[in-house]
């Protein structure tokens, strides 16, 4: 495949609203496990904002009021699914379209063919009135339906095949590139992920995306997945039993090593007094004591004394680990005091240092 634009996550969503005005079908292509997905789900919910709907729907969940995500995955059907089963009306053979297609013509959404490059040449071809001529046998698509489809690359080697050329020209197309650590983080932090995952990647961008360590590949993805297996798991042994089939073993004992820094962090003697507790100077001991402080207000989220404790500790901090507690923190707040949070900041004294960050 020749080479196309590569974009970031941001820049994905933007393109993927555009193709929805103005009719087009959208192709992107990239490595397994960086978020596609994801980011169209991303998309759907900014143009449900943006429409009036009430949210998005996965399909089969079918809604009128809602942006609809029609998930295909065409290598899962044959060439008749999509066009339909022949029947006979009035003396004349028509088709009787499949239920993913023959939607409500006021409906709104995308349909999502993802990993259409695992679907073998003759499915593939199916697709082309759809992709193209926003049809089905003799069916028209609504509307309010943009197409947008996903795969991997030939280098990942995925099991793809590789999308012909009338097919991959009736796409506006574009490859989505590996997040940098800051904008995965971002993501992260906003999802809730475990701060001790969050705290690792900070100190060691390198382990984001590893196409083979020790013969396991590591995706972002796979980082999602270790935050599900540990979020509350305290136990050492624990950790280290659970990360290995999320992120492999050399990956798991890295990261077991620095989740053993956060744990032998004395947060409850920094907490009660944070101007006579004793503060780690070692970077890797201070990633961790931020990643410690976060995952111990997780449990506290609502308690605005404790919130106040985690800003002077902020306030002690090197600047730099100050601002990334702060931001670590801030989407775990319980809404009973989300509201509160600027006004906690002027009054332990930061909004000169961090406000503009919290804008």
């Amino acid at each position: 495949m020749s080479e196309v634009q590569m974009i970031n996550h941001e820049g994905l969503i933007n393109l993927a609203l555009r193709a929805y005005a103005i009719k087009r079908a959208l192709f992107v292509q990239g490595p397994p496990g960086i978020g596609k997905s994801y980011t169209i789900v991303d998309a759907s919910n900014l143009l449900a904002e943006q429409l009036g709907l009430d949210g998005v729907a996965i399909w089969p969940e079918c809604d009128v009021k809602k942006f609809n995500l029609v998930d295909i995955r065409l290598s899962q059907l044959d060439a008749v699914d999509i066009r339909g089963l022949p029947v006979t009306t009035n003396n004349a053979l028509t088709w009787l379209p499949p239920d993913f297609l023959a939607l409500s013509p006021e409906i709104k959404g995308f349909y999502f063919f993802d990993e259409i490059n695992l679907a073998p040449p003759l499915i593939q071809a199916a697709a082309y009135s759809i992709v193209y001529d926003r049809r089905a046998g003799n069916m028209k698509l609504p509307e309010g339906m943009g197409i947008i489809a996903a795969g991997n690359r030939m280098e990942d080697r995925a099991a793809i095949y590789e999308m012909a050329s009338p097919l991959i020209n009736r796409f506006l197309r574009c490859e989505l590139r590996v997040p940098t650590e800051e904008e995965w983080t971002n993501w992260a932090m906003h999802r809730g992920l475990d701060s001790r995952v969050i705290g690792f990647i900070k100190q060691n961008p390198s382990f984001l995306y590893k196409a083979e360590e020790d013969g396991f590949p590591i995706r972002p993805r796979s980082w999602e997945f270790c935050s599900d297996s540990i979020l509350g798991i305290d136990s050492p042994e624990q950790v280290s039993f659970l990360t290995p089939s999320s992120i492999g073993p050399a990956g798991a004992a890295q990261f077991a090593a620095f989740a053993k820094l956060v744990r032998n962090i004395d947060i409850d003697a920094i907490m009660a007094d944070p101007k006579k507790g004793k503060l780690p100077t070692a970077i890797d001991e201070v990633y961790a004591l931020v990643s410690a402080i976060s995952e111990r207000f997780r449990n506290k989220a609502d308690d605005k004394a404790v919130l106040k404790t985690v800003m002077m500790i902020a306030k002690i901090l090197p600047p730099e680990f100050g601002i990334l507690l702060m931001r670590m923190t801030k989407p775990l707040l319980a809404a009973t005091i989300k509201s509160q949070f600027r006004k906690l900041l002027q009054d332990v004294g930061l909004t000169k240092k961090f406000g503009r960050y919290f804008d």
